[in-house]
């Protein structure tokens, strides 16, 4: 598995398909993304790659609602690894790094990963002020031609599976 980070200025010969994500905790949501993208890039002739942070975005964006992380970024590529994954960029989430606009957030993907899909929990947020969601990654899919999958939640007998609430039980105990 490569490992990519903010030093990466290569644009990829190889065409990808990308799972996005700070995939804090990798619950079982979280593994459905990550083992569609392996099986979407294998089906089309791409390299499947995670693109997560090596910080938590709250870290930088509000510090004071920075959660306690469920697990470190070893854990996170060990897991990346046994999955299948081909490349991780692990970007350092930045204040400049934040200001990055929605629209250039994708086009960076299209152009230096060499995107051909998108792969994105139901809920996926991004770009400066989290003005990207799944409306407008669907306006810009069409707009710049590229395959975009949304993941359905995953819940079971007491609701949605996410990170705030595993990080929840653990508090609780």
């Amino acid at each position: 598995m490569i490992i990519l980070d903010n030093n990466n200025t290569k644009t990829l010969a190889e065409k990808t398909y990308i799972a996005l994500g700070s995939f804090d905790g990798l619950h079982r949501g979280h593994m459905t993304l990550i083992n569609r993208v392996v099986d979407e890039a294998l089906l089309n002739d791409a390299k499947s790659l995670v693109y997560t942070f090596a910080n938590h975005p709250l870290s930088v964006a509000a510090p004071e609602r920075m959660p306690k992380l469920l697990m470190d970024n070893e854990q996170k590529l060990h897991i990346f690894r046994t999955a299948g994954i081909d490349m991780v960029a692990l970007i350092d989430f930045t204040f400049e790094y934040m200001q990055t606009s929605a629209e250039d957030f994708i086009k960076l993907l299209l152009d230096q990963y060499n995107a051909k899909g998108l792969i994105v929990g139901f809920n996926f947020k991004y770009g400066y002020m989290n003005t990207g969601d799944i409306d407008f990654l669907r306006e810009l899919a069409e707009k710049y031609d590229f395959e975009l999958i949304v993941i359905e939640p995953e819940t079971d007998e007491e609701g949605l599976i996410s990170s705030t609430r595993i990080r929840n039980m653990i508090v609780e105990g």
